[in-house]
């Protein structure tokens, strides 16, 4: 019968095979000594971050970053890289004075800037226009509840799909209005004949029902 606690030095691991963790049964496994194990949540403050000085990357393992152990792994030692976060450097944007993340671009200007290039629009284009249409949706003049960035629209007829070649953009939705006009397949008739209806079916303008 396989013991619950493994038995290896200072291990409270579940045991499997001859009593052992996998950890331990692999030691064993080996012919090697057995070594007390690193507990399950030993990570501090201190250690959510790579080791290496200005580095910030998350942690991997080992105290390095993925970055940092791949060095030691092809090096033997890890190797200086650019800083994951340029801290004190402003947002490359014009008119952003938030700090930069990464690629000198602050937080929102990254999430802006995901995939613009199957839109054909720069994302410089795209927070021109996103200052012309005042940072709201240019139907409703609202923005997406979860935050995300507004949805490029562009004409279909165009460029059917969703990619765009760059001048059929209309501007930037968000995604319920940007939803909607999709599944109109983009016919101002249709949408007009869809606003009649509610109108119509609103209940203080219709006729009482006999």
């Amino acid at each position: 019968m396989r013991n619950r606690i493994c038995i290896g030095p200072d291990c409270d691991r579940r045991g499997g095979h001859f009593g052992y963790c996998l950890s331990h049964y692999a030691q064993w496994r080996r012919g090697k000594d057995l070594t007390p194990l690193r507990p399950y949540n030993s990570k501090t403050k201190d250690e959510v971050s790579c080791s290496v000085s200005g580095c910030g990357r998350p942690l991997r393992a080992r105290g390095l970053c993925k970055a940092h152990s791949d060095h030691v792994k092809k090096y033997g030692a890890p190797r200086e890289i650019k800083s994951y976060r340029p801290i004190g450097r402003p947002c490359g944007i014009v008119g952003c004075d938030e700090p930069a993340l990464a690629k000198l671009r602050c937080a929102k200007h990254l999430q802006y800037g995901y995939n613009l290039s199957r839109f054909g629009i720069t994302l410089e284009g795209f927070v021109r226009l996103l200052d012309a249409q005042g940072g709201v949706c240019a139907i409703c003049s609202g923005t997406n509840p979860n935050g995300n960035a507004l949805s490029v629209d562009h004409d279909h007829a165009c460029c059917p799909g969703d990619r765009s070649c760059g001048r059929c953009i209309r501007g930037l939705l968000c995604s319920p209005c940007n939803f909607a006009v999709g599944m109109m397949r983009d016919e101002p008739a249709r949408l007009r004949v869809a606003a009649n209806y509610l109108e119509r079916s609103q209940p203080y303008l219709r006729p009482a029902v006999a």
